[in-house]
């Protein structure tokens, strides 16, 4: 923008009014750009979402989906979220096994061992457990269909620093429980390092 020889340069307000008028002058008569998104699959998190918005069943979907593709720590991005037949022969298959778990199909028996790890201590509340106990193992299970289902407990061993850990004491109690709700108070009649005792008002 240079002025006329005769005449002397603006001074910069007037240039940023001038380029103030022509930015709304064109923004004034340009199309807006808005291009749809691009169609893209869903990622293992947005998958697994989707299942518990429609089926109200939550699912670990790194069971079932290998991991994602990511762009700038991004894994939901269409470009970073290619597809291939191994990929769709996968969500296939989760697809299979999710809907007979939504519509509980019986399965073949299966045995699932959840542990304590070893350096978690016995003498304290366990954080989602019910005040008032001490100790013990909160797991989250899903059952896939209705039958009868055997748990079985096997004592916790102290070691050379803390010999007593559950199952050492006899007659402790043990709380059983599903979805917060009582299923069993029992009596633990020994165990582990300690003899069987037969406790009062043992059940």
């Amino acid at each position: 923008m240079m002025p006329p020889a005769e005449l002397r340069r603006p001074d910069p307000a007037t240039y940023q009014a001038m380029v103030d008028w022509l930015e709304s002058e064109l923004d004034r008569d340009a199309p807006p750009y808005t291009p749809a998104p691009g169609l893209h699959r869903l990622n293992r998190t947005e998958y697994a979402n989707s299942i518990q918005d429609l089926l109200d069943l939550p699912i670990d979907p790194a069971k079932y989906l290998p991991s994602d593709d990511s762009t700038s720590g991004f894994d939901n991005i269409a470009g970073a979220l290619g597809i291939s037949s191994t990929l769709v022969e996968a969500y296939v298959t989760a697809a299979q096994k999710i809907s007979r778990l939504a519509l509980g199909e019986p399965e073949d028996p299966t045995l699932v061992v959840y542990r304590a790890r070893e350096d978690t201590s016995q003498d304290y509340q366990v954080e989602g457990l019910p005040f008032g106990t001490r100790g013990g193992l909160l797991v989250e299970h899903l059952f896939p269909s209705d039958g009868d289902y055997t748990v079985t407990v096997t004592p916790i061993f102290g070691d050379n620093m803390t010999p007593i850990g559950f199952g050492s004491v006899p007659c402790e109690q043990i709380e059983f429980l599903l979805d917060d709700q009582r299923l069993a108070l029992m009596d633990w009649n020994g165990g582990g390092r300690a003899p069987r005792t037969e406790c009062p008002g043992g059940r």
